[in-house]
């Protein structure tokens, strides 16, 4: 059994090696146990609670029958509920144990004696509500009650019992201390049939002020809950409600963890609904104005704004809480201005979701408290131990601007208008990312953030695949570590020791302008593909491949002086990039090139075959660290003719077969994967999975620097360092009909090459005319001061 409470909060971005900028993302899995047995607790406390009031409360209900039975003439005919059909003292449930339509004669205060105690309890199918535009609300402090129940709640006496064909509507449900429409399905506890309450209709309803903070509901506004199981992409799993649909709504100002909640759900309507001015004030859940846990999710029209989270116990919070939904569909929606002190802060969290598309919606100025940590406008991430990942993901004419941060803020988790992590197949249409910002000193900022994190998911999961961004705006984006427009990176990770990799990133026709960061060692840029290296080295990085970026537009990037990393364009460590018809001026570098030959971490795997050890992802050996004294033991490398040392067992990384030298750095040795290596225990104990005297293929990682590019038909002007710079020398990149003008603090041929070598210019005065060789070199041309200083045409100056 799953709880919705299943999310990868995304963690802290720190600075590993200053002198490169080199950080890392790290990730903090909410323990899904803990949230599991919370839920289950707090369902026996109110059953504990329940059992002892439930006769009495019951008795009362009976005393009422017969002025209840009494049918009249009501506004539409039907049966009318009256205020003397609530007792003598207005204390007494209502009951509805038969089919019809019932309505509301008048306004009803309800004072229950008791906890857990409902106004209205309906127990039968086929029944229509009709407030009749007269309000219901509770006139003490009771705790726990509910305006209207359907079923029999979480103290049922035959868990399947559920219903069909409910509708509540034309009416006020008001001050409720729980919840003011509230079902639950109990067919899933035990389990036992696993059956649905279906066709249930809410519409033209103001549910207002209800619930409690702290509170144990999951909304409290319309709360459908159950137990089900959330794996809803597996289609033989049933759900617990169907067709539902809630409209024309406004279910503003309640306290608590939510507002409007269907856990889980098939055909499941929500539109022209506000849930704003949700508030929580101590939980230990998530607080979200809609909690939709459904396949065949339609939302339109609806607003989710001004949900807060003052409690400090590092949850979530914000307007919409969408993950794990297949399949929806969301259009002309608002869930601005989340605040909170929470671990999360975002207008939306779409984590784990499959087949959504969002269109014409808005999730704007998402804040974040001194004590919070992650703050987006839409956050999406994987966790531990799923069996998918979020897919299929497009967002048309949506904003994420806004985002802001407090300077007090000590977290160093980023601040971005939009948050997504190891996910797959994003399109971004006409979307925007503007007005990120934030004083504090630890926080890095990102208009756009799509990352790679492979953490605890097993292989591919660990990935981004396949994500666009095209007409897109990232603008103002402003913080005082890294800082980028739109930002693609990788971080190494990776638990289970499989390598994992990033492909096929598109960024095409898309403005990114005044992104700023004082920082002289972090990575600044306007567009950014890059690699962050764990601080602790114990993971391999992932594989880049097939970035492109295409007519776009990048302005107004800078960093504090001498930041290496500060670029319009940032590419690091990625394999096939292609940028075509771009335009960038008025950065410290317009197009940067680099990466690292370090071999990370220092440590390597051992393949059984050199085939093995040279894979995509290689085939490491499953080793175990034996149990004994520690001992050194020997790894000769015929290929390299060194040797290294490995302490055993203390060395021997088991979780991802790593073995760490202390006597070498392997790097400085030159060893490559399928290197040939001969392990000697030297007397000691053999590590399990291996063999003494045994030869063996060394696997290591080594990020690289970004190769077999494309660089074409580009403009660079006007920029502070260069125009066009590769940091791997010889550059094995080809660059094609580029034009560079008036680059550098002094604009100069030099500053004006095409590529700024680190060392001797490997071509001549910046013409490109000695590279790349024949057929591929093309008029790259250097101007200074609108004075053509050399252009090579096909191979003749």
């Amino acid at each position: 059994m799953k709880l919705r409470f299943l999310s990868v909060l995304l963690g802290a971005l720190i600075a590993l090696q200053p002198a490169v900028g080199y950080a890392f993302i790290e990730n903090a899995v909410i323990d899904k146990a803990a949230l599991q047995k919370n839920a289950l607790e707090m369902r026996a406390n109110h059953a504990s609670k329940h059992k002892a009031l439930q006769k009495k409360r019951m008795a009362r209900a009976m005393q009422g029958e017969a002025c209840q039975n009494c049918a009249t003439d009501g506004c539409c005919g039907c049966y009318v509920i009256r205020p003397c059909d609530f007792g003598l003292d207005r204390d007494t449930t209502y009951v509805i144990s038969q089919p019809g339509k019932y309505t509301l004669q008048q306004d009803v205060v309800f004072f229950p004696a008791d906890e857990f105690t409902p106004a209205i309890l309906i127990l039968s199918d086929n029944v229509t509500l009709d407030l009749c535009e007269h309000t219901l609300s509770q006139g003490n402090d009771t705790p726990n009650a509910y305006g209207v129940q359907i079923g029999q709640g979480y103290f049922y006496e035959d868990p399947d019992f559920v219903l069909k064909n409910i509708e509540v509507e034309n009416g006020n449900i008001v001050d409720f201390t729980a919840i003011g429409v509230f079902c639950y399905n109990g067919s899933f506890d035990e389990p036992t049939a696993q059956v649905a309450f279906e066709d249930l209709r809410f519409h033209d309803l103001n549910i207002l002020e209800c619930g409690s903070s702290p509170s144990n509901d999951f909304a409290s506004g319309i709360d459908l809950d159950s137990s089900a199981d959330d794996t809803l992409y597996d289609l033989d799993l049933p759900v617990a409600y169907k067709n539902v649909i809630i409209a024309d709504c406004n279910i503003n100002s309640c306290l608590g963890n939510g507002a409007v909640n269907v856990y889980t759900g098939d055909d499941v309507v929500i539109r022209n609904t506000n849930a704003n001015d949700l508030l929580n004030t101590e939980t230990v859940y998530y607080t979200f104005a809609y909690y939709p846990t459904c396949r065949n999710l339609v939302m339109s029209n609806c607003q989710g704004n001004n949900v807060r989270q003052l409690d400090l116990s590092r949850e979530q919070c914000g307007g919409l809480e969408s993950q794990s939904c297949v399949n929806a569909y969301v259009s002309n929606c608002q869930f601005n201005d989340a605040f909170g002190e929470a671990s999360v802060i975002v207008n939306s969290n779409t984590s784990n979701g499959i087949n959504h598309v969002y269109e014409n919606c808005q999730f704007n100025n998402a804040r974040g408290g001194a004590e919070a940590g992650v703050v987006a406008g839409v956050h999406m991430s994987d966790g531990s131990g799923q069996e998918t990942s979020g897919n299929g993901m497009k967002f048309i004419n949506c904003q994420f601007n806004g985002t802001t941060g407090s300077a007090e803020a000590t977290s160093k988790d980023p601040i971005c208008g939009f948050l997504a992590i190891t996910l797959k197949n994003i399109v971004f249409e006409d979307c925007q990312a503007c007005n990120i910002h934030t004083d504090g000193l630890v926080n890095p900022v990102y208009g756009f953030l799509v990352a790679t994190f492979p953490s605890d998911p097993a292989y591919p999961f660990g990935n981004n695949r396949n994500i666009t961004f095209s007409n897109c705006v990232a603008s103002d984006v402003r913080g005082n570590t890294d800082c980028a427009g739109i930002a693609v990176p990788v971080i190494n990770d990776n638990h289970t020791g499989t390598q994992g990799e990033q492909l096929n990133m598109v960024i095409e026709n898309c403005i990114v302008e005044h992104i700023y960061s004082p920082a002289t060692q972090y990575r600044v840029a306007g567009i950014e593909e890059s690699l962050f290296v764990r601080e602790n080295g114990e993971s391999q990085f992932p594989i880049m491949r097939n970035l492109y970026v295409r007519d776009c537009r990048v302005s107004d990037v800078h960093a504090g002086s001498g930041n290496p990393l500060s670029a319009g364009i940032l590419v690091e460590s990625v394999l096939n990039p292609v940028l075509e018809n771009n335009s960038v001026s008025d950065c410290d570098v317009g197009v940067l090139f680099t990466g690292t030959n370090d071999i990370i971490p220092n440590a390597f795997q051992l393949a059984a075959s050199f085939a093995d050890a040279t894979a995509t992802p290689p085939l490491f050996i499953d080793i175990d660290a034996p149990v004994g004294l520690s001992q050194f033991e020997s790894f000769e490398n015929k290929t390299r003719h060194v040797t290294v040392q490995v302490l055993v067992p203390d060395d021997v990384d088991s979780r991802h077969d790593f073995l760490f030298p202390t006597n070498a750095d392997l790097t400085a040795q030159g060893w490559e994967s399928g290197d040939r290596v001969v392990y000697k225990t030297d007397g000691g104990l053999t590590i399990p999975g291996l063999v003494n005297g045994g030869t063996y293929y060394a696997i290591v990682y080594s990020p690289g620097f970004t190769k077999r590019g494309l660089v074409q038909n580009n403009n660079v002007t006007n920029c502070l360092v260069a125009g066009y710079k590769d940091d791997r020398c010889p550059t094995k990149s080809a660059w094609i009909n580029n034009m560079a003008l008036l680059n550098g603090t002094k604009p100069s041929h030099l500053a004006n090459f095409a590529i700024k070598w680190p060392n001797k210019p490997q071509v001549d005065k910046g013409t490109l005319g000695e590279y790349p060789k024949h057929p591929n070199k093309n008029f790259n041309t250097s101007l200074i001061y609108a004075k053509k200083e050399h252009k090579h045409h096909s191979g003749k100056s």
